[in-house]
């Protein structure tokens, strides 16, 4: 996916999890948040999602990677918070515990978050009405290599359906559809193939 488009959109979804999290946290007394303080936090939020570079290589990022990255984002959020709290006392008041309380939930939900996204973008978007729907054309030499990329990758948009092995006839798959050669072309026009893909 387009990384400009990623790092906008994603933020934006972030910044309802502040959203909300300033308004449950607000009615615990101890952290001392008041509506002023929910302004502040959401605009900080967007400053530092970029100041952190959270967004880039979103979707290439793995489990660990994106632990890291978030706990990047939140230790760059508690010093803006910390910097905040000191230059703007009359009009941003959050407590020590209710910024403890913030950024542990902040973190843990942002990182789920995040993984739902992931989660949603490679199993669930391809099997949308509007997705591609790819065949792959290949040789033998080239099949797994080719079709572990196609299958694992975060780059390509689509729904890989079937598979070709040209010089192999007999190629056996799991759980794609395997075309013979003299197939392909009924295959790619009535099975609705949005892309031949060719190795």
């Amino acid at each position: 996916m387009n990384e400009k488009l990623v790092k906008p959109s994603l933020a934006i979804v972030q910044s309802f999890l502040v959203i909300l999290l300033t308004y449950l946290l607000s009615a615990v007394r101890e952290t001392e948040i008041v509506s002023t303080t929910a302004i502040a936090l959401y605009i900080l939020h967007y400053f530092v999602f970029y100041i952190s570079n959270y967004g880039q290589n979103f979707f290439k990022r793995g489990y660990l990677i994106e632990l890291v990255q978030t706990l990047k984002y939140i230790l760059f959020f508690a010093l803006a918070i910390s910097i905040s709290n000191f230059f703007l006392e009359d009009r941003f008041s959050i407590s020590r515990r209710g910024m403890i309380y913030f950024l542990t939930l902040h973190a843990l939900l942002v990182y789920v978050l995040n993984l739902f996204i992931k989660w949603y973008w490679k199993r669930a978007y391809p099997n949308f009405k509007g997705s591609k729907k790819i065949l792959l054309l290949t040789a033998t030499s080239r099949v797994e290599k080719v079709l572990d990329r196609l299958i694992e990758s975060d780059d390509v948009v689509g729904e890989l359906v079937a598979v070709s092995v040209l010089d192999k006839p007999d190629f056996q798959h799991d759980y794609l559809k395997v075309v013979a050669e003299g197939e392909i072309v009924n295959f790619a026009t009535h099975e609705v193939v949005d892309e031949v893909f060719i190795n």
